[in-house]
């Protein structure tokens, strides 16, 4: 008995410990008591709205707001509220941010003027950087607004500007007009490519304007660029109609890809059936599944060329699920898939996952060597949260 008394008790401090590290959030009761705190301690506002079916706004919660590094900027810089927009005053902070996407986290003053808003996961180093803009004038959304109303602004501004109002649609003019004119003085840069295809909506309004000047874009930003971005649109038409009730707008994307007669129509064919592979095998796994997303793995891989990014997700979701089947040939694909990737585009989260392929596998010096190699990327970045996974992973390697 008393044994399991000191055990609930070492529990409950550890989790009280963990809690007093990271960003202490506060119970939201509405906007004006909001306010009220944030002009008593005169700190900005930091709101994040999420719900309990969001996959990425669990990760958030579970790795990234708890970090003390994290906890220690924005408690001393922010009046902190965490919503489940499901619960409580989920429906008015609703009404009120009208979030596009989640997580979304807001940032605004003690007025309730909105300053800086982000979209979507963010890992610790990009979470203090979002705080530190959200706290810098000229990063600000009012800022950036009387600069392009003004019509003094650069593209990357713009770009910036759109991000934060989360709806590209609303600028496409502005979009149009501002390309334009840096063609026409500077042309098909890199500038033009990054607002272009800057989030799906420029991407399925811009398509057209892409494909008409490929090789004007091939020879600024390379072929491999190009060639992603086009994979990535038509194969995500085809791969979105996964459900069996959207089997004749499938049939349809399937259509007007080979109607296009482009290069590589093959190489699109292969990708969107790996991604419905996979989408398949996560609606209800099954070995049948299993194998038919591990050979559209195999399949997209022997391509004459591919999508380093998409390599890397298919690595990752072979090895979060193949110990479920013991399969090793399997995982040994994944070994392949991501020393490809890993050939072009190394950075800490390949390094990262080809360690744990190979310790599984078997193969513990490569792992530390691989863990190293993790380690001294992000030092070179200055990933701080990296740096200290990358060394306590290196540790237990050494034991």
């Amino acid at each position: 008995m008393r044994l399991i008394f000191i055990t609930i008790l070492m529990c409950y401090a550890f989790s009280t410990f963990s809690q007093d590290k990271g960003i202490q959030f506060r119970p939201f009761i509405s906007f004006e008591d909001a306010y009220k705190m944030a002009n008593a301690e005169g700190k900005q506002i930091f709101i994040v709205c999420g719900f309990k079916g969001c996959g990425w706004c669990l990760r958030q919660k579970k790795d990234v707001f708890p970090l003390q590094r994290v906890g220690d900027f924005y408690n001393s810089k922010f009046v902190c509220f965490d919503i489940d927009i499901h619960e409580g005053a989920g429906d008015t902070v609703l009404k009120v941010l009208k979030p596009k996407g989640f997580p979304a986290m807001y940032f605004l003053n003690g007025k309730g003027e909105l300053k800086y808003t982000m979209q979507g996961y963010r890992g610790e180093d990009a979470l203090l950087q979002g705080g530190e803009a959200a706290l810098d004038s000229t990063k600000q959304l009012p800022y950036m607004r009387r600069m392009i109303n003004n019509g003094n602004y650069t593209l990357n501004q713009l770009a910036a500007f759109i991000m934060m109002v989360r709806d590209s649609s609303y600028c496409f003019d502005l979009i149009d007009k501002s390309v334009k004119e840096e063609i026409s003085k500077f042309g098909y840069t890199k500038d033009v490519w990054n607002i272009v295809n800057l989030d799906f909506f420029c991407t399925k309004h811009y398509m057209n304007f892409i494909l008409e000047n490929e090789s004007k874009f091939e020879a600024t930003i390379g072929k491999s660029t190009v060639d992603d971005l086009i994979e990535q649109k038509f194969s995500f038409d085809i791969y979105r109609c996964h459900h069996p009730l959207l089997y004749f707008r499938k049939i349809k994307a399937i259509k007007n890809l080979k109607a296009l007669n482009h290069p590589l129509t093959g190489r699109i064919l292969k990708n969107a059936d790996l991604a419905l592979s996979k989408a398949r095998y996560n609606r209800s796994p099954s070995k049948r599944k299993w194998k038919k997303a591990i050979r559209c793995s195999n399949e997209y891989f022997l391509c004459n060329s591919y999508n380093l990014s998409d390599l890397h997700r298919a690595a990752e979701f072979i090895y979060w699920n193949y110990k479920k089947y013991r399969d090793t040939t399997a995982l040994r694909l994944a070994k392949e898939l991501e020393i490809k990737n890993i050939a072009v585009n190394s950075n800490f989260n390949s390094l990262n996952l080809l360690a744990d392929i190979c310790l599984d596998l078997g193969e513990k010096d490569h792992a530390r060597k691989l863990m190293n190699d993790a380690l001294d990327h992000a030092e070179k970045a200055n990933q701080v949260g990296n740096i200290e996974k990358a060394k306590r992973k290196i540790d237990k390697l050494q034991l």
